[in-house]
């Protein structure tokens, strides 16, 4: 998987999905193997639309892991989705390192 600061691809299947869960999914994997808490999580997804639902941080983790499921599926059904709730602390994304890709990209230059 590769993830950047605009999207995600599952090798060259690009994964659309709304900002809020990017920035879920970006915030994940730009710390790969450490549990982020729901405090940690939730200043990542700010200032994304999360207050819209009564549990907004829960229906944006369950739409990032059945698209995460639906990626996988196609190109890895070898791995699992990797992202752990740990309860009453928050979520940890365990990726094997050698299949995680981060491209940090630059903002685009001024005209």
């Amino acid at each position: 998987m590769t993830v950047s600061q605009h999207g995600a691809h599952i090798n060259d299947d690009r994964l659309i999905m709304p900002r809020a869960q990017h920035r879920l999914l970006w915030a994940l994997a730009t710390n790969n193997g450490r549990i982020l808490t729901w405090v940690e999580l939730h200043h990542a997804l700010w200032p994304a639309e999360f207050y819209l639902t009564p549990d907004p941080m829960f229906s944006h983790l369950s739409r990032l892991r059945k698209q995460l499921k639906i990626g996988l599926a196609l190109h890895n059904p070898d791995l699992d989705v990797p992202i752990r709730t740990v309860r009453k602390v928050g979520l940890e994304l365990r990726w094997p390192p050698d299949r995680l890709h981060l491209a940090h990209q630059k903002p685009a230059p001024s005209p």
